[in-house]
């Protein structure tokens, strides 16, 4: 239990980290920027709604996706519906974009469940929705005039 913790801490932040960083920097995903600061600019969490946001995302689609799906499903139909999850079945180069990571890290998740268990996937999936969201909502602030 606590190798998946450790472990879910660890790949959670390090993709974060690297998420926020290319998303940031690079200008291919300035539509996918724009699009973020839409959504989170309408709804203006606050720090404790986006704690229970991670908290419940992480454990909610880890259970569903990874523990009830993937074994039937297998990782990569799994993969797919975890990303039209996220992203619905309207399209534009953001939401493109989007789905994409969505795919990939959904990847990430069910190997991660696979090789180290549902308790891992739930953390790191809690822990990188948590940096993500604290980080842009930073960012959005800061941009703010």
């Amino acid at each position: 239990l606590a190798t998946q913790i450790i472990l879910g801490l660890i790949f959670g932040i390090t993709i974060a980290v690297l998420v926020l960083f290319v998303l940031f920097k690079a200008s291919f995903f300035a539509h996918l920027r724009k699009f973020i600061k839409e959504i989170l600019g309408q709804i203006r969490p606050t720090g404790f709604d986006m704690l229970l946001i991670a908290l419940f995302a992480g454990f909610g689609e880890e259970l569903f996706f990874r523990a009830t799906l993937q074994p039937a499903l297998g990782l990569w139909l799994t993969s797919a519906l975890f990303a039209l999850g996220h992203v619905g079945i309207s399209f534009s180069p953001a939401k493109l974009a989007f789905g994409g990571f969505v795919f990939a890290m959904s990847l990430l998740l069910g190997t991660i469940y696979e090789r180290s268990g549902l308790i891992a996937a739930i953390v790191l999936h809690a822990v990188y929705d948590l940096t993500f969201l604290l980080a842009v909502k930073k960012v959005l602030h800061t941009s703010r005039p």
